[in-house]
C-alpha cells in the first residue's frame, strides 16, 4: 500500500518566491528550461533528430523529505541516448538561484527521430528520503513508447500520482 505524500504549501517556505507575493522579486530572469548535453550515444536509422522535452507534473507545495526521478531515453533499436537524475540535470541550473527550479526546470533531451522509450522511476520521501532511482532497471518502472517527428518536439510530464502506469505522459 502506497501512502500519499506529505506537502507543505509553498508560500509557508518560500514567501517572498511565491506569485501571491506583491513585494516578491521577479523572477522570470531566471531560466527554468536548460538542453540535455548529447553524450553522442545512441542509435538512430540517420533519419534526423528530434526533441523530448520532460517537466514534473505541478504540485501545490514542495515534498518535505524529497523526491527522486530517474528517467533513461532508449532509441528504436533499444540502444540508450542518455540515462539521468533529475537532481543531475537541476544542478547544472544553479539551484541556489531559485528554490523552487526543481520544479519548475524543462529537461530537453535531443533523440533519433522515431520510436523513442522514455523510462522513469519516481521515489517520493515518506519518512527517511527517498531512495535514489535505478538507471540501469530493464525495465524500468515506467516507461513510455513515444513517436518524434525529426525536428520536432514532444512534451512529457512526469507525475508524482500513485499510479505506477500514469507517471509518464505526453502534453497536448
Amino acid at each position: 500500500m502506497r501512502v500519499a505524500p506529505l506537502i507543505l504549501a509553498a508560500p509557508l517556505l518560500f514567501g517572498a518566491c511565491s506569485d501571491d507575493d506583491p513585494e516578491a522579486g521577479d523572477d522570470s530572469s531566471v531560466d527554468t528550461t536548460a538542453p540535455a548535453a548529447d553524450d553522442g550515444e545512441g542509435g538512430g536509422d540517420g533519419g534526423g533528430t528530434g526533441t523530448i522535452t520532460v517537466q514534473l507534473e505541478p504540485t501545490q507545495g514542495i515534498f518535505i523529505e524529497g523526491f527522486a526521478v530517474g528517467l533513461r531515453f532508449t532509441d528504436a533499436d533499444g540502444e540508450e541516448v542518455k540515462a539521468l537524475t533529475w537532481d543531475d540535470f537541476v544542478a547544472e541550473l544553479d539551484p541556489a538561484s531559485n528554490p523552487n527550479i526543481y520544479y519548475e526546470a524543462v529537461l530537453e533531451q535531443e533523440v533519433p527521430a522515431g520510436t523513442v522509450t522514455v523510462g522513469t522511476d519516481v521515489n517520493i520521501g515518506i519518512g527517511p528520503g527517498p531512495e535514489p532511482p535505478d538507471l540501469e532497471a530493464d525495465p524500468m518502472p515506467c516507461e513510455l513508447e513515444v513517436e518524434v517527428p525529426a525536428g520536432e518536439t514532444v512534451a512529457l510530464e512526469v507525475s508524482f500520482d500513485d499510479a505506477i502506469e500514469d507517471c509518464l505522459r505526453i502534453l497536448e
